[in-house]
């Protein structure tokens, strides 16, 4: 065993610096003094770092007189040397920023935002210089450590740990994901695809893993904390485990992740710049529209010449693999292609194994598809197994990814038969050579002009801003668990999610980055987990994803969206007027355990999505204040007397000054849309 190897297993400079110190008499020792604070533009949220009697470096996080984060640990170490110890301040230099640039989609793609920016250098107990840069805006902020390339540090260091806490405050509400390690009934693990939990901070059991994001109310009243990372390159993806009730720490990945294929932490070239730790404050609302994850992240790549191209055009998919397991041979694909073209879905996704159900020749069968397609105005993506050696699933065409030369090949030779996008599963790791390989994976797609979903795999870190062409990442206990196969419900009571896990999504997930889903199941949801129709058809709007999957049988007429559809036309007609690219997001009304009211706007319209979490009836009075100036004429499908039962109404003149009574059953739901008028 190398030393390297020794160090990665006694974990030394990570998670062991952070547990070590709360069994040494706690996290924050009693002479932690403030050196550094930067504000917010509007003075409200502050970021504060501050030296205890040793050179140790903590940060604080405070919005106006509450506080957000206590003072907790920071740290990182390089070849299991502890660089952020010792220190003596030296220096700072602070700037102010103002930006705007634009996305592909999400809930925001035009953002703009001030912030206020800083970096503050030290020397550490070696004489070495490392630095810690801060960015504060009005709803949120984020650090990230700097060590530049020196005398007394190698030009190439593994990165061995993190020493970073977060140290909540004690009775703040807390929801977060479970980490989850691979088992056999759970083979595709981890994947970010367990529920969010509650928890409350000063209860939670030390050990275990958690996934990021981790949102937080400080008290009943708020205010709010979404904690998440962003800008992240070269590096391993951040999770957390908890070092004692209210301290949560950064931990490197485990080394089973993807079979125990690459190492758990990167080998750098000097200056190591790590991600960003992100956390949106504020109101429930102003955590959720946030923009800082792409805000800190890497601009648009000089690959796109300057400007999103035309070939990146987000959009609605029929997909039938929800259906039928094993995607359908040709002719059951020219259905999807009908069935798109006649509803105004502008894509079809052709899932796992369409190399062996469309044999003996495959590719002579997708070119076949993608030119029928394209007759009828409509785009094919392909699914692909990221393995590799990363996983053991099955499912083709695989061993096609992992090598980049293979990789351009093939993508140069799909994109010349006419295919707009990729959808690659399998991942189940958070180890840099895996999200380095994500990241290679975009710039190839994008030289073969391809859009990208990226499947069973980590978080969103704001790569959306640099590459446009990635339309989503799942990261989530999708739709499709409703069609699990026996006994997987049976043995682990998992039928899929339920409402309230919907609401969850909506206010913890989602925020962070695009989601892919798979919503408006109906039929499925209802007899899975009692959810209604209406709370079904509300998830298209109430989730954004650059790539929504509607999953429908195209070929029996007596299943699926094509009777719901000759019965309930307002609902097709919902469904193939919704946008997956917005101008804004409000959260009108909502609790992480009850109910979510979310409000997204594009242009002169307003889409208003509402999900109810509880196991009872719900009743509320919506104010329309959001809505601005002039008359709007509203169209709205509401729960009826049972979940299979919508309610359709149409009314015009309606103002901001109106209020708009819905009532809900229980797991039920609403989706309004409301539209300026002349």
């Amino acid at each position: 065993m190398n030393r390297r190897q020794l160090l990665m297993l006694l974990g030394l400079g990570g998670l062991a610096s952070c547990t070590r110190a709360v069994e040494e008499g706690g996290l924050v020792p009693a002479d932690v003094r403030e050196v550094a604070v930067v504000a917010s533009p509007d003075g409200d949220l502050s970021l504060r770092l501050g030296l205890d009697g040793g050179g140790g470096l903590f940060w604080r996080l405070s919005l106006g007189v509450a506080t957000l984060l206590d003072w907790s640990g920071m740290g990182l170490s390089l070849e299991g040397d502890e660089q952020y110890a010792g220190l003596t301040q030296q220096e700072g230099e602070r700037s102010d920023l103002s930006d705007s640039y634009r996305l592909s989609h999400g809930k925001n793609v035009a953002p703009a935002f001030r912030a206020s920016r800083a970096l503050f250098w030290w020397r550490n107990a070696k004489g070495l210089r490392v630095g810690v840069e801060l960015h504060v805006q009005d709803d949120g902020a984020g650090w990230r450590y700097v060590i530049p390339a020196q005398a007394g540090l190698a030009p190439m260091a593994m990165v061995t740990g993190e020493a970073t806490g977060f140290r909540l405050p004690a009775g703040a509400a807390l929801w977060m994901q479970p980490y989850a390690a691979r088992a056999r009934l759970n083979p595709a693990a981890p994947s970010y695809e367990t529920y969010h939990q509650r928890l409350d901070a000063g209860r939670l059991e030390r050990g275990g893993g958690w996934f990021l994001p981790l949102l937080a109310r400080v008290t009943d009243a708020g205010p709010y904390l979404l904690l998440s990372e962003a800008g992240l390159v070269d590096f391993h993806g951040l999770q957390l485990q908890a070092a004692d009730g209210r301290t949560l720490c950064a931990r490197l990945p485990p080394v089973e992740e993807a079979l125990g294929e690459g190492a758990s932490a990167p080998t750098l070239s000097l200056p190591v710049r790590t991600p960003w730790r992100v956390a949106m404050a504020g109101t429930l609302s102003q955590v959720a529209a946030s923009t800082l994850v792409t805000d800190v992240s890497p601009p648009l790549n000089p690959l796109f010449g300057g400007e999103i191209p035309a070939w990146v055009q987000p959009g609605v998919a029929a997909w039938d693999w929800l259906v039928h397991r094993a995607t359908g041979d040709l002719e059951a694909q020219k259905a999807h292609v009908d069935q798109a073209a006649a509803w105004g879905w502008p894509y079809v996704v052709v899932d796992g194994k369409w190399d062996q159900v469309m044999a003996p020749a495959p590719e002579t069968a997708v070119r076949a598809l993608a030119d029928y397609a394209r007759s009828r105005k409509v785009g094919i993506w392909l699914w692909y197994n990221s393995g590799g050696a990363n996983n053991d699933r099955p499912g083709s065409p695989r061993d096609r990814i992992t090598d980049a030369v293979t990789r351009q090949a093939e993508f140069a030779k799909i994109a010349g038969w006419g295919v707009r996008g990729v959808k690659v599963d399998f991942w189940h790791s958070d180890k840099p050579l895996h999200l380095t390989r994500m990241r290679d994976l975009l710039v190839d797609a994008a030289r073969a002009g391809l859009m990208v979903n990226l499947h069973g795999c980590t978080i969103p870190r704001g790569w959306e801003r640099e590459f446009p062409n990635l339309m989503s990442m799942e990261a989530v206990r999708g739709g499709e668990t409703y069609m699990f196969p026996f006994p997987y419900a049976l043995l682990t009571g998992d039928k899929g999610p339920g409402a309230l896990d919907h609401v969850r999504m909506a206010l913890v997930r989602n925020p962070i980055g695009p989601m892919d889903y798979t919503p408006v199941c109906f039929e499925l949801a209802r007899k899975a987990s009692g959810i209604s129709y209406a709370h079904s058809l509300a998830l298209a709007a109430a989730f954004a994803s650059g790539i929504q999957h509607y999953a429908d049988d195209a070929i029996d007429p007596t299943k699926g969206y094509q009777p719901l559809f000759r019965d309930r036309p307002y609902i097709q007609a919902m469904m193939g007027a919704m946008p997956t690219a917005w101008d804004g997001l409000r959260i009108l009304s909502g609790d992480p355990d009850s109910h979510a009211v979310l409000a997204r706007r594009q242009g002169a319209e307003w889409w208003v999505a509402g999900l109810n979490g509880r196991d009872t009836v719900w009743q509320t009075d919506l104010a329309l204040d959001f809505l601005g100036e002039g008359g709007w004429t509203l169209s709205a499908v509401t729960d009826g007397v049972e979940a299979t039962e919508t309610r359709w109404q149409q009314r015009s003149g309606l103002t901001a000054r109106d209020r708009l009574p819905v009532d809900c059953l229980a797991s039920g739901g609403f989706l309004l849309r409301f539209v300026r008028e002349a």
